[in-house]
């Protein structure tokens, strides 16, 4: 037995010796692998901030394509201080006074900033909100686009489909004839808090632009969508994501003016577009009656706001959401959607 185990254990040192011969020094090898391992985390993190450089860089330069196009009567980066002029075109939290919209430089969809506008606890209808006009021929025979990059937290959803803390419907944009987009001539997009979806609606809302006149059947989304009334879902309707830049377009072919001084006949259409992806549709109107607001009445101001008509101030609770605006564009030609994803989500 003994010899057994000896022959053994000399076969297994033989062995062992022609493996280290083959090898070659250990100490030699261990420092020749090392040599050509990157040490932990160096070029990933370079990888990464250039990488980052050159999505800002590519956003910035899409959204200058798309604001110096032709056709284009307005364009705001929210980069400079052009976007935050107190009481010239950003005015004061309702409740919280000495509050206004401000610039936001660690989230935007392109350059150096964004516009953010925060909705605190004990908050009344009107968080604040940017309000410019702009001028072009956008009256009877003219097509209007308009487009524009928002963001939301979840807090922005998930407070409103509380019931405890009592949101109503929210504002999130609108364009407008007038001093208010509270009138005849308007388009304002929305979120009801029963909902997870934009719908939008003209008139200070008393007409959605909705198929079938707003009768059920009715669709509240069209074009890619088939948002039902009744029953809206996630695979049928666009539901609002957070967290995640939306660029917003809209495209209106104003028909003529009748003798009630509105437009029927006319063309809505509404896009969005995630991520830097091609278009979706999610109205889809021909031969429809946009409302108007007198004789001629052009499209000439837009609001960026999460207003809230009636919210109740003396209800709290709620953790603080935050909305985001970012490349507002107003054009009478085609605004191609953003072919870059953001710069910083």
């Amino acid at each position: 037995m003994k010899s057994v185990i000896s022959l053994a254990l000399v076969a297994a040192l033989f062995g062992a010796l022609m493996m280290l011969q083959r090898l070659g020094p250990a100490s030699t090898r261990t420092r020749a692998q090392a040599a050509t391992l990157p040490a932990p985390h160096s070029f990933p993190v370079e990888a990464q901030r250039s990488a980052s450089t050159s999505a800002a860089a590519a956003a910035l330069q899409d959204f200058n394509k798309r604001c110096t196009a032709p056709g284009v009567v307005y364009c705001q980066s929210f980069d400079d201080s052009t976007g935050f002029q107190q009481n010239v075109n950003i005015f004061a939290n309702g409740t919280y006074p000495t509050v206004f919209p401000v610039q936001d430089t660690t989230v935007m969809r392109s350059g150096k900033s964004s516009m953010r506008i925060d909705i605190p606890p004990f908050q009344g209808a009107s968080p604040g909100v940017f309000v410019t006009p702009f001028t072009g021929p956008f009256a009877a025979n003219s097509d209007f686009y308009f487009q524009v990059a928002t963001r939301l937290s979840p807090e922005m959803i998930s407070n409103s489909q509380n019931a405890t803390y009592k949101w109503p419907t929210w504002k999130n944009f609108s364009f407008y004839n007038g001093n208010t987009s509270c009138t005849g001539m308007s388009f304002v997009v929305e979120i009801d808090p029963s909902k997870h979806f934009p719908e939008a609606s003209q008139n200070c809302g008393d007409f959605g632009f909705f198929t079938n006149g707003g009768v059920p059947p009715t669709l509240l989304e069209q074009g890619d969508y088939n948002c039902l009334y009744g029953s809206a879902s996630p695979t049928t309707c666009f539901y609002w994501p957070t967290n995640t830049w939306i660029t917003f377009c809209v495209h209106i072919r104003i028909n003529n003016i009748d003798a009630n001084g509105n437009y029927p006949g006319s063309t809505v259409e509404a896009f969005e577009s995630i991520n830097g992806l091609p278009y979706k549709q999610w109205i889809k109107l021909s031969n429809f009656t946009v409302t108007g607001n007198g004789p001629g009445a052009p499209w000439n101001s837009t609001e960026l706001y999460p207003y809230m008509t009636g919210k109740d101030p003396t209800i709290g609770g709620y953790p603080t959401a935050s909305a985001w605006w970012d490349e507002l564009i107003i054009s009478s030609q085609p605004i191609p959607a953003p072919a870059v994803p953001p710069a910083l989500l």
